[in-house]
Parts: C-alpha cells; structure tokens; sequence
C-alpha cells in the first residue's frame, strides 16, 4: 500500500509535502491525526483509507515505535516553494530587502526539524500566492 493515495491526494488538491509530513505525526490518537484529516475535504474517502493504514501498521512488528521517526527522515518540514521563492526575488530585486532570503535560507537548511519560527514556510500557497509560471533557475 502506498503511504498516502496519489488519486486522494490530487482529488482534494492536497499538498503532498505537507501531507506526508503530517502522516508521520499520526500516531493513531485522533488529536494527532486531525491536522491530516483536515487537509481533506472528502473526510469519508480520507478515514477509509487512514483505517487501511492503521491496519497495515499493525502487520508490522515495529512499525508504531518507529513509523514516526522513519516518516520524519524523508518528508520534509521545509521546501522551497514557488510562492516563497516569488516573495524572496521580489523583495531582493524591487527592494534590495534580503531579510526572505535570509529567512527562507535558514529554514531550509534544517529542512526536516521542527522549526516553530518558520511554521508559515510549511504551509502551501493561499489561492491568491499560486505561482502559475515560473522561470529556468528558480
């Protein structure tokens, strides 16, 4: 089973990196599994198959000690969004203002540590930030 469906993922337009990084924080509580569950807007779908996930931990023997560790070492908190990247040149170009650069570089040096300060480049775009071109070297 593939940790989280490519079909459930685009059917709701959900951001994969922030959706598997939230899979690795479900620990099978359902405070911890609401942020995930919330990314979802066809809750039914989404609980189907997160109870085909809990199940498929349970055929493994160590699987709830270490999926949150093993899911954490390859999803990153941190990526370098286009919307993020779009602000950061802005501000450098039109402002000679490096502070987002700055900021964004500190932030994905330590892509997947918890980082309470930069918990707003987690989040993808709002629909008004959406990126729909971007150029060779971004």
């Amino acid at each position: 089973m593939r940790a989280l469906s490519s079909a459930l993922l685009a059917a709701d337009q959900v951001d994969f990196t922030l959706a598997f990084r939230r899979l690795g924080e479900a620990t099978g509580e359902a405070a911890s599994e609401a942020p995930l569950r919330n990314l979802f807007q066809n809750a039914p779908a989404f609980d189907s198959w997160l109870a085909r996930w809990r199940e498929r931990l349970t055929q493994e023997s160590d699987a709830a000690k270490t999926c949150r560790a093993r899911m954490r070492a390859v999803n990153p908190a941190f990526i370098p969004r286009n919307h993020r990247i779009e602000a950061m040149i802005e501000a450098a170009v039109e402002r000679d203002d490096y502070l987002l650069f700055e900021e964004l570089l500190a932030g994905l040096a330590k892509p997947f540590d918890d980082q309470p300060g930069f918990a707003r480049y987690m989040e993808p775009p709002q629909p008004h930030e959406r990126v729909c071109q971007t150029f060779c070297g971004t």
